[in-house]
């Protein structure tokens, strides 16, 4: 545990690799960068199966399953799980955050500024965040690219939906314009809360509406 994160120890090399960071602090592999893989989903068992009903779980000790929820307390609470060393007052400690790396440079922003989406910028480039609001901490943030082949890609808010003028209604879950079969490149990224992301990233990009 570093800066109250997991810390992950590989087998082959016995490399210390700092999660938040995605880089080897320590071990034969310091200052080694993990690669990212494509964007990844979570999601509830129940969904996973009826979209994978062939799954096979794995058992510990035969158990498959624990009734209780172990981080229940965890997310419920204002407490945070390690002391902060040094605390980043621009948020509250335990503000759930989504955060990405684009262009080498580090960014957040708080859940709450993009429920229902939001459309701003990393840098130079548009990008597109949407969270649904209300929903489970497990559940990931979606964010897009706002371009395509080169082009900026605009959306404007209708209602309750997102929608382009030149390719109609766009389902931020999966960036996709459905009619017209156009895909929005995802950005990557994962959610985690803000005194975890701030003591890795000091005086950090934080993005606001």
């Amino acid at each position: 545990m570093f800066h109250s994160a997991l810390v992950m120890q590989d087998d082959q090399t016995e490399s210390y690799w700092a999660i938040i960071q995605s880089l080897a602090i320590g071990g034969e592999k310091q200052g080694r960068k993990l690669r990212e893989l494509p964007i990844s989903e979570k999601m509830t068992w129940s969904e996973w199966v009826a979209k994978q009903p062939g799954t096979l779980v794995l058992s510990v000790n035969g158990e498959t399953h624990v009734e209780s929820e172990p981080y229940a307390n965890y997310f419920s609470s204002d407490k945070v799980f390690k002391p902060i060393v040094k605390p980043d007052d621009r948020l509250q400690p335990k503000t759930s955050i989504y955060t990405f790396t684009w262009n080498q440079t580090p960014f957040a922003i708080p859940h709450s500024a993009i429920f229902e989406g939001w459309k701003g910028k990393a840098g130079k480039d548009p990008i597109f965040v949407y969270r649904k609001e209300g929903e489970s901490l497990y559940r990931s943030t979606r964010a897009w690219l706002l371009s395509h082949e080169g082009k900026k890609v605009k959306l404007k808010k209708k209602g309750q939906d997102w929608q382009s003028e030149k390719w109609g209604a766009f389902n931020p879950n999966t960036g996709s314009f459905e009619k017209s079969g156009v895909k929005l490149k995802p950005l990557g990224g994962w959610d985690t809360f803000w005194y975890i992301w701030s003591q890795y990233n000091e005086g950090g990009n934080l993005l606001k509406p």
